[in-house]
């Protein structure tokens, strides 16, 4: 079996399928992931190597950063980064060892849920200017 984010995802499942196995990864988000990642999502998951893996992996937590930088910059000021008000927020949300999923972070948040669409906007406006 595969592991991701420390759960065992059957060998013989579509990857569309098979990340849905991953709390917090909805049809939809599967979905999204595959195509930002260009991975065909009728492909088997022992046809995978650990490339696809890693690079969905770090686009799900790019996706994560960037709604996390967005609501940030609308809730304390645009050089949050700077702000001690913005680190008293962060410690607070992960303090005494709470693990929280990226999809129950972004929903505390206040989205709806992982939305590649702020990584997009994010890129274009980094390439733009």
């Amino acid at each position: 079996m595969a592991r991701i984010a420390g759960v065992d995802i059957p060998r013989e499942k579509r990857v569309e399928i098979a990340l849905t196995y991953v709390f917090g990864i909805g049809l939809p988000t599967s979905q999204k992931i595959l195509a930002q990642t260009n991975i065909n999502p009728d492909t088997r998951v022992r046809d995978l190597t650990d490339d696809p893996f890693s690079g969905a992996r770090q686009m799900r937590a790019a996706i994560f950063g960037c709604q996390l930088g967005q609501f940030l910059e609308q809730e304390i000021d645009e050089e949050w980064y700077r702000s001690v008000r913005a680190g008293r927020f962060l410690i607070d949300r992960w303090r005494e060892g709470q693990r929280y999923t990226a999809e129950e972070m972004v929903r505390f948040l206040g989205f709806e849920g992982l939305d590649p669409s702020v990584l997009v906007a994010e890129l274009r406006t980094g390439l733009v200017g």
